[in-house]
């Protein structure tokens, strides 16, 4: 064989490996695509009050589809209870990704949130790991402290949906 022979075989092996990468790729977008869809439909469910109960699957931009005056409106009129319930549905939604613990002690106001990975041991809570912690104070924390706690855990979940997609 040939050199020459020899490097049109090298650039046809690296031709076809860059295919599979650039599909690889693809498919990577296409599920990021889909989270960044679903995420929109959970902000868009928790922002505005009476949509109905989304599902699963992602629904088309279309039938969600809201002008910006109304979800920025949405978004500034959210109270401090409406940002804690959008965290536990968000706990409930995320449950096969993250365990995100939420937990809300009527006598002191104060909300409790710490996120474990989900596969942790719950048989021996000393060795539990968590992934965040933090809590937040109805009467004197700021809402901008809550909204803090609800992007990290966005952020925690579209890591661990990610992490899934990358492992399957």
């Amino acid at each position: 064989m040939s050199h020459a022979q020899a490097i049109l075989e090298q650039a046809q092996q690296a031709k076809k490996e860059a295919v599979e990468l650039l599909k690889e790729v693809n498919r990577h977008s296409e599920e990021n695509l889909m989270l960044l869809n679903r995420c929109e439909a959970i902000v868009r469910h928790v922002l505005v009050q009476g949509t109905t109960s989304f599902s699963s699957q992602e629904e088309p931009a279309e039938t969600g589809a809201m002008d910006a005056e109304k979800l920025a409106e949405a978004i500034l009129n959210r109270s401090a209870h409406d940002v804690a319930l959008g965290i536990l549905q968000m706990a409930i939604e995320c449950k096969h990704l993250l365990h995100v613990h939420v937990s809300y002690s009527p006598h002191t106001d104060w909300l409790y949130i710490y996120v474990c990975p989900q596969n942790t041991p719950y048989e021996y809570w000393q060795s539990e790991v968590r992934l965040f912690d933090d809590s937040f104070h109805f009467a004197h924390d700021d809402i901008q402290d809550l909204l803090a706690i609800e992007d990290k855990l966005i952020e925690l979940i579209a890591e661990a949906h990610l992490t899934a997609g990358v492992q399957s």
